[in-house]
Order: structure tokens, then C-alpha cells, then sequence
């Protein structure tokens, strides 16, 4: 059997002699939309704007996206249905509001809604951008009373420190007599410089001192009779502690009363005392025998025994010098803190002034 062949002309045969059955679906599909678009209920889409107004101006930002958030709940737009008794579904009007601030003005915020009763969304828009503008000016007033309580309470505040900080400079002024802080501070800086200058001379001396020492305790141990003498005996040691209390008392004495008062020569009487008694006992040590000089042994035990005893007096000074320069020193420090606080008082106070202005 032989195989037939078929061209695109007998396909165009094929579809023009059945042409009912091949367009008979497209046409049918076609009348069915038609007529599904023609049956469904006309949506419409209501806009509103309106400007917020002043109560943005505290903390405006904020308050609009609180406001855009609000205008679209649920419960406001219950509130509008509620309130003018609309025959509306408050899940159903949310769904198809939209609320948004203006692009160019953040103060406008507008308002769409869709529905297929144009009067009645037209109706509910207008009456919710009521509801939205009264809320708003609620909001606003409370935003503006938190703000007013606000500043009332730091005030309040501001008062009590700026009472606080004058009660202080005030006792600053009057009891630690500040205004004669900076020659005071003065003062006690040149206490302390002095001081340090006295420190250094007695410390040079006493070394002087303890180098002409040195050199006499040689020269006696040179010589026979000084080589076998002791002059260092307990009871020497004990008067030179005494006589190192002495010095000490003479010293704090002199920076109270006169050279003349009764104290400060009734202690110099006893260092000149206690001096001679430790030459005395010095000098009994002496050893006299052999064939060297004991005149000149003595003479220089007893210039030995006076360097020491200046010894003595030198190491007292030092020690109080010593004191004298950490109390000037601690008095400018506590000074230079009362100087500083009264100007941090001071700063404080501007600062406040300022705020509360």
C-alpha cells in the first residue's frame, strides 16, 4: 500500500472545512470573561491628605511614624465605625486602607481606601481623617505634657544644685577664707623652696663634718695614747641621744617664741650643758701612759667630741627641715585642691545658670 503525502495546503483544507470545532473553545472562553468581568461588583478607590500641623514639631519623626502606625490599626478604625455607625467590617476596611506621609512634607499624611460603595468609603475616609486629626491632637498633648512635667521636674533639680553649689562657694568664701588662698598657695611654695635650699646646705655641712671627723679619729689613732682610748663609752652615746632631743626641741622652739624667751634659753642651757658632759666623759677614757703629748691628745678629743656634737645638731636639723618641707608641701596640695574646687564650683554654677535659662 502506497504511503500519502500530505502538504501545508491540505492542512489549511483540513482547518477551513473544520473551522466551528478548532474556534468554537477560543470564542466561548472569551464570553465567559467578558461576562465574569461584567457581573463583578465596580471597586473604588477614595484619597484624602491633611496636614498634621504644630504638635509635630516635638519630636516630629517619631510622632508621624506613631501616628501612620495608629491610623491604620484596627482599633482606630473601629473607633471611626463605632462612633458614626457604619455597616462596615473593621478587618476588611484595614486590609484596604493604606496611610503614608507625604514625600516632601512629613507633616501630611494621605489616606486611601478602597471599596465598592463609593459613598459609604467616601464617608468613612472623611470621618476617619476626624478620628486620625483628633487622636493626633491627644497624642500631642500629652507628648507636650510629658515634655512641660519634664521640665518642670529638672528645674526643680537645677534649683536644689545651683542652691547647693551657692551654700558651698558661699562657705568657701567666708569660713576658708579663699580670697587669700593664692597668697597663701605662694607661701607655702616658697616654705618649700626654702626648705629644700636649708635641706641641701645642712647635708653638705654635715658632710663636711663627718670628713673632719674622719680626719681626727685618724690623728688619734696615730698616736699611742689616742690609739688605746675609747671616747665612745655607753654613757656618751646615751647623752648624745639626749642631746639630739634637745636640738630638736631648741629647733621647734625657735620657730614659735624669741631667741630671748625663757623656754628656748632654758633648753639652750641644757645643750650647752649636756655638750660639756660629753666631753668630760669623753676625756675620762683617756689613756695617759706612754711618752706622747697628753695636752695634745686631749685637745683633739675635745675638737673631736665638738664635731660630733655638731654632728648631732646637723642630723636634727636635717630631720625637721625635712618635716617643714612635707607640711609645706601638703599644705599647698590641700590649697591648690580648695582652689580647685571653688573653680569647679564656679564652672558648675554657668553650667546650670545656662540650663536653666
Amino acid at each position: 500500500m502506497a504511503e500519502e503525502s500530505f502538504t501545508l495546503y491540505d492542512y489549511f483544507k483540513i482547518v477551513k472545512k473544520r473551522k466551528t470545532m478548532f474556534l468554537a473553545p477560543f470564542i466561548l472562553i472569551g464570553l465567559i470573561g467578558v461576562w465574569f468581568t461584567l457581573t463583578q461588583p465596580k471597586v473604588f478607590q477614595v484619597n484624602a491628605a491633611f496636614l498634621l500641623g504644630p504638635p509635630t514639631q516635638y519630636d516630629p519623626p517619631q510622632f508621624v511614624i506613631q501616628l501612620v502606625e495608629q491610623s491604620r490599626s484596627r482599633e482606630w478604625v473601629k473607633e471611626t465605625i463605632d462612633v458614626n455607625g457604619y455597616r462596615l467590617d473593621p478587618d476588611v476596611v484595614t486590609s484596604n486602607l493604606t496611610v503614608h506621609s507625604d514625600r516632601d512634607n512629613a507633616s501630611v499624611l494621605r489616606l486611601s481606601l478602597q471599596g465598592s460603595d463609593k459613598k459609604e468609603i467616601t464617608l468613612f475616609l472623611g470621618a476617619h481623617v476626624e478620628t486620625v486629626m483628633r487622636q493626633a491632637r491627644t497624642s500631642a498633648q500629652e507628648r507636650i505634657n510629658n515634655v512641660l512635667a519634664y521640665i518642670g521636674s529638672q528645674t526643680f533639680d537645677i534649683r536644689s544644685r545651683l542652691r547647693s553649689i551657692e551654700e558651698e562657694l558661699k562657705k568657701l568664701q567666708e569660713e576658708e577664707k579663699l580670697i587669700s588662698v593664692p597668697e597663701e598657695m605662694a607661701s607655702a611654695l616658697n616654705t618649700q623652696k626654702k626648705s629644700i635650699s636649708e635641706l641641701e646646705q645642712v647635708e653638705f655641712d654635715g658632710t663636711n663634718t663627718r670628713i673632719a671627723i674622719d680626719n681626727l679619729k685618724k690623728r688619734l689613732a696615730g698616736t699611742k695614747v689616742g690609739n688605746r682610748t675609747s671616747i665612745n663609752t655607753d654613757v656618751v652615746v646615751l647623752l648624745r641621744k639626749e642631746l639630739t632631743s634637745l636640738e630638736l626641741e631648741s629647733m621647734s622652739l625657735s620657730m614659735v617664741y624669741k631667741s630671748d624667751h625663757p623656754r628656748v634659753l632654758e633648753v639652750k642651757d641644757k645643750i650647752g650643758f649636756i655638750q660639756k658632759k660629753i666631753e668630760e666623759e669623753s676625756l675620762k677614757g683617756l689613756d695617759t701612759s706612754g711618752d706622747e703629748s697628753v695636752e695634745m691628745v686631749k685637745v683633739l678629743v675635745a675638737e673631736l667630741v665638738k664635731l660630733e656634737n655638731q654632728l648631732v645638731f646637723f642630723d636634727a636639723r636635717k630631720g625637721l627641715i625635712k618635716q617643714q618641707a612635707q607640711k609645706s608641701g601638703k599644705d599647698f596640695m590641700d590649697l591648690s585642691n580648695k582652689k580647685q574646687k571653688f573653680t569647679d564650683l564656679i564652672r558648675d554654677q554657668k553650667v546650670l545658670e545656662q540650663s536653666l535659662a
